[in-house]
């Protein structure tokens, strides 16, 4: 996917979706239903807190890896917009040596997580949650081009480019 875009302009607005690869952009939430992280996974050497790619495994036998892009929009502002690349389990022919952690994290909801002013609509993360509230964050990072995850076994803080509490959330 591309690590940045250049074609965002739309009506006088920056407009920034989430890129997606291996699914339509339609379908990205049917992986999720009725289904359990059962494990994720980041390259070595990067941290939750600030990951150039990173990746969920589903029981359901799907991959999701999520990445970000980084957009130009006016000036040296600088804008992050979720890459999600879904691929089936056995897949992946990347050289990445990736360290994979188990867990056991039933999806009860899927949403996507939008900033958006008068400017700039960008789907910069996605939220997954159980049923006792927990979450899975996944955002655009601080520095441009990685993600942020936070999850209920994350040692450290979220550090996404926008607080989560700016964000609005629609189901996916």
């Amino acid at each position: 996917m591309k690590p940045y875009i250049t074609d965002a302009l739309h009506d006088g607005r920056f407009v920034l979706p989430f890129q997606v690869e291996g699914l339509s952009a339609d379908q990205i939430g049917k992986p999720f239903e009725a289904a359990r992280v059962s494990a994720y996974g980041v390259p070595k050497s990067q941290t939750l807190e600030a990951a150039w790619l990173f990746r969920l495994i589903l029981d359901s036998g799907w991959i999701l890896d999520l990445s970000s892009s980084c957009t130009a929009v006016g000036g040296w502002q600088e804008i992050g917009s979720l890459n999600l690349g879904f691929a089936r389990e056995g897949a992946d022919a990347t050289a990445i040596e990736w360290v994979v952690h188990p867990m056991d994290f039933r999806i009860a909801s899927a949403e996507r997580l939008i900033f958006e002013d008068a400017e700039v609509y960008a789907e910069s993360g996605i939220a997954l949650k159980d049923m006792t509230h927990g979450e899975i964050v996944v955002a655009a990072g601080v520095a441009p081009g990685s993600v942020s995850v936070l999850m209920p076994s994350s040692a450290g803080p979220l550090r996404s480019e926008f607080d989560i509490e700016r964000l609005m959330r629609r189901p996916l």
